[in-house]
This record gives C-alpha cells, structure tokens and sequence, in this order.
C-alpha cells in the first residue's frame, strides 16, 4: 500500500510493534500474569486500518461472523496470523516475558480448540511450557455446553462481556434500534455469567 511505503519491511514493523507492546505491559507487571488476546478486531475496525478496505468486506453482524477461529484458519489470513505468533514466541522467548498469557476469542466448538491448540505448538508456544497457558474467551454459549472439554485444551477464560450479552439477549450492540435492551443486569446475562465462573471453578481453571 502507498501509505505504507516509508515504513520499511511490513513484517518486521508488524512483530515490532507486538513484541514491544506487550513485553512493555508484561514488564510493568512482572511476576504476575498478563493476558494478550490475539487478533480480536471485527471487520470494520480491520477495515479502518491502513489497506483494509482492499481486504475487509461488510458483514451484516460483524461481531458475531468473521472472528477468532475462522479469522486465523482462512488462508487470507494465515500469513498474518502465524507472524503474529512468531511475535508472541519472540516475546516470551528472546524477550523472557514468560508472565504473557494467550487468549483465543471465538472458538465455537470443541473441535476448534483443538485444531488451535496444534497451531500454537506448531508454532513454538506449547501448553505449560514455560508456564504458558492458553485461554478461552467466554463470549458464546456454546462454550458453556462444552465447558468440560473445552478445558481439556485451555487453561481458563476470561469473559467476552460484550459478546456475551448479544449472543444472551439476541441483540447487535451497534443497532440503536435495540440499545435500550443491552442491560448487563439482565437475569438471564447473569446466569450465563455465573454458569462460566462456575464451569471454571469445577475444572479448577482461572476465570477473568
């Protein structure tokens, strides 16, 4: 893209700005655990981006479509994805930013857990090693069904509130039509939040 012309090598500008990033945050809070979720913009937001429109199309819900899981396997994404990774190798690595955890938003099913877990020990980041844990983003019910294998793959969860509750009420956050309805007092919002602290619980996993 023009815009980009003088910024030199895009990949390495790209594990740069991540390892830099976070290894700051995980530096400022050393000896306790930092959670960095990986690539979590919805479309729009990937769209207002510097050559975004070339590759972004509009979807009608945005925040429950092209995202997480089905983001990092499309092989338009791939190559982005895996630098991403190689970044959060180098941090925890080279950069010794052990206390960096992972979050992976937008795992619908079991199967996918597992297929993310392979793609991370692929790529260097291995469960435990290190103390690493990778986490799911509990923002679908679906996770909650599946609490129990899901967590034979990640090491805890850390709550989508935002996702959680359009999934619940059945509402798209960016519809003023609805906002009105977009309470998080909800009593069906809590019980899905207390079904997730509860599933954690019982499995003995974190919940954030």
């Amino acid at each position: 893209d023009p815009e980009m012309k003088d910024y030199g090598p895009l990949k390495e500008l790209y594990m740069q700005r991540i390892t830099e990033g976070v290894a700051t945050l995980a530096a400022s809070a050393y000896r306790k655990r930092i959670t960095m979720c990986l690539s979590e913009f919805v479309r729009n937001e990937y769209k207002c981006l510097i050559g975004g429109k070339k590759y972004e199309l509009d979807e009608k819900n945005r925040m429950i479509a092209f995202r997480g899981y089905d983001r990092y396997m499309d092989p338009a994404f791939a190559d982005c994805f895996a630098t991403k990774l190689e970044a959060s190798g180098e941090m925890r690595g080279p950069k010794s930013m052990t206390n960096a955890e992972i979050m992976i938003p937008f795992v619908r099913a079991p199967d996918m857990a597992k297929d993310m877990i392979a793609l991370l020990e692929k790529r260097g980041l291995k469960r435990d090693v290190d103390g690493l844990r990778a986490q799911r983003m509990a923002e679908l019910l679906s996770k909650f069904f599946f609490a129990n294998v899901l967590f034979e793959y990640l090491g805890g969860s850390f709550i989508g509130f935002n996702e959680l509750m359009q999934v619940t009420l059945g509402l798209d956050r960016d519809d003023g039509l609805v906002a009105q309805h977009f309470d998080e007092r909800n009593p069906a919002v809590t019980k899905s939040l207390k079904t997730s602290i509860k599933a954690a619980k019982d499995k003995d996993k974190h919940i954030g």
